[in-house]
């Protein structure tokens, strides 16, 4: 499943027509797969049991607890008929649970969920407007005064630092 969707996007950069649904669409993986890579770890996934329609997600060990936050975006990781997609709302720290803002399609089952961090969907939106934009992009990457030099280009990444900035990137050994 992809980490944000062509409505999720639009809705993040206030794009209302179809005209570049196409652009967008081809461009979401591309993003997804930059992000991943300046990540450098993949996200977390746990297996967990959905309560019917409620959104409440039973989780098998506090250590998965640990590893959510208000906000991360939790959803079904296989095509096993459990469809749950939505933001972590509440943390239930006496039963063990997280409770998502959607409601799960199917009765109470075992599912596998994936974690993406709450910033994804706007880091990624991000992204995709600098691609769709960035040969009208003005300004500069770097500039140099006598012993003082600004960099605002991750050229590594390609992308300007602001964006780059918003990832949680896992870095081995020396940079």
């Amino acid at each position: 499943m992809a980490i944000i969707t062509l409505a999720e996007v639009k809705a993040i950069l206030q794009i209302t027509a179809t005209t570049y649904d196409t652009l967008i669409g081809i461009l979401i993986p591309i993003a997804e797969a930059k992000y991943l890579e300046i990540r450098n770890i993949p996200f977390f996934t746990f297996e967990a049991t959905i309560t019917s329609g409620s959104g409440i997600i039973d989780l098998y060990t506090p250590d998965d607890f640990k590893k959510i936050n208000i906000q991360d975006k939790i959803e079904t990781r296989d095509d096993s008929g459990v469809k749950l997609r939505g933001l972590a709302t509440y943390l239930d720290t006496d039963d063990v649970a997280v409770t998502v803002n959607a409601n799960s399609t199917t009765t109470e089952s075992e599912a596998e969920l994936v974690v993406y961090p709450g910033s994804a969907d706007y880091t990624l939106s991000k992204m995709i407007d600098y691609y769709m934009n960035r040969d009208n992009a003005s300004g500069y990457k770097s500039e140099t005064f006598g012993t003082y030099n600004y960099t605002k280009f991750d050229i590594k990444n390609e992308l300007p630092r602001d964006i780059t900035g918003l990832i949680d990137s896992y870095q081995s050994g020396w940079c």
